[in-house]
C-alpha cells in the first residue's frame, strides 16, 4: 500500500511540473523580419505558453501584425 501511494505521488509530481518556455514575436515590415518582443512563460504545456504569448503580443503596444514562435 505504501508503495502504491509513493508511485502515485511520484507520477503526480512528474506530470504537474512546469517548464520555462521562451516566446519570440516578429513583425514583417517591407520584407524585413524584425524581432519585436520576447516573453518567458512557466507553463505545463508548450501550447498553453504559445496561446498566452500570442495574446500578450497582440494586446501590446508593439503589435504591428506578424507572428510568434516558441523556442
Amino acid at each position: 500500500m505504501k508503495n502504491l501511494i509513493l508511485i502515485v505521488f511520484v507520477l503526480f509530481t512528474m506530470l504537474s511540473c512546469k517548464k520555462t518556455y521562451t516566446c519570440q514575436c516578429y513583425s514583417d515590415r517591407r520584407g524585413y523580419v524584425i524581432l519585436q518582443q520576447i516573453y518567458t512563460y512557466k507553463e505545463s504545456t508548450k501550447n498553453t505558453a504559445f496561446v498566452k504569448c500570442t495574446s500578450d503580443y497582440e494586446s501590446s503596444a508593439n503589435y504591428a501584425g506578424g507572428y510568434c514562435e516558441i523556442k
